[in-house]
C-alpha cells in the first residue's frame, strides 16, 4: 500500500471540454511541471504512450492523468522553452511524446540521472528513489492493476475459469477478453 499522502488524481479526456481547455491555459502558466507516460511497451521507437499525467504546485497540489489523444492540446506547452518539465526517465518519455509527434523544447530535469550521480552505487528506478530519499513505499504495479500475462480476462479472472471462452465461473463475466494494456486504468 500507499504510505504517501497524493492529492486527488484528476482525470480528462478530449470529451472533458471546458475543463480541458482551462487545465491547458493552467499548464502553460505553469514553469515547473513533472511528467509521466504509460505506454504499452518499453522500446523506444516502437512503442506509444497511452495515458500520461502531469503534477504541479500552484497554491496546492496538482496531479491530472489523461488519455495520449490530449497530447496535441498541450503543444504551447511543450514549445515553451523556458518551462522545466522534470522526469523520474527523462529519455523514456521524451521519446513517447515523440513518437506521438511532440517534441518537448522546454528544460528537461531527470531525476533518475541526477540521482545516479549522487548514489552511483544504487539502483535509479523511481520507486528504488522513492524509498531511499523519501521513505515512500508503494505497492507493485500488477497489485494495483492486475497482471497482462497472457490467459487473464479482462474481469480479472482467467481464460481457464471461463467456460470453453464463455461464462466465467469465477466473476459472473460473460465472455472471456484479454486484458490489454488499454484495460488497466479501468482495472484500478
Amino acid at each position: 500500500m500507499w504510505n504517501v499522502e497524493l492529492p486527488p488524481s484528476e482525470y480528462y479526456t478530449l470529451e472533458s471540454g471546458p475543463q480541458l481547455e482551462a487545465l491547458v491555459k493552467e499548464i502553460e502558466a505553469q514553469k515547473i511541471v513533472a511528467i509521466d507516460t504509460e505506454t504499452d511497451g518499453l522500446s523506444l521507437w516502437r512503442c506509444l504512450p497511452y495515458y500520461w499525467s502531469l503534477s504541479w504546485v500552484d497554491g496546492k497540489e496538482r496531479r491530472v492523468t489523461m488519455s495520449a489523444s490530449t497530447l496535441p492540446l498541450f503543444k504551447k506547452a511543450f514549445d515553451d522553452r523556458e518551462r522545466s518539465w522534470v522526469f523520474a526517465n527523462a529519455k523514456f518519455d521524451t521519446h513517447m511524446i515523440a513518437n506521438r509527434g511532440i517534441d518537448i523544447k522546454g528544460k528537461l530535469v531527470d531525476t533518475a540521472v541526477m540521482h545516479a550521480l549522487l548514489f552511483e552505487e544504487q539502483p535509479h528506478d523511481l520507486k528504488s528513489m522513492a524509498a531511499q530519499i523519501l521513505g515512500w513505499r508503494w505497492t507493485d504495479f500488477t497489485d494495483t492493476f492486475g497482471s497482462l500475462r497472457k490467459g487473464t480476462c479482462i474481469c480479472g479472472g482467467q481464460q481457464k475459469s471461463h467456460k470453453d471462452g464463455g461464462y466465467c465461473k469465477k466473476t459472473g463475466c460473460l465472455a472471456f477478453r484479454q486484458v490489454t494494456a488499454l484495460d488497466l486504468p479501468l482495472r484500478a
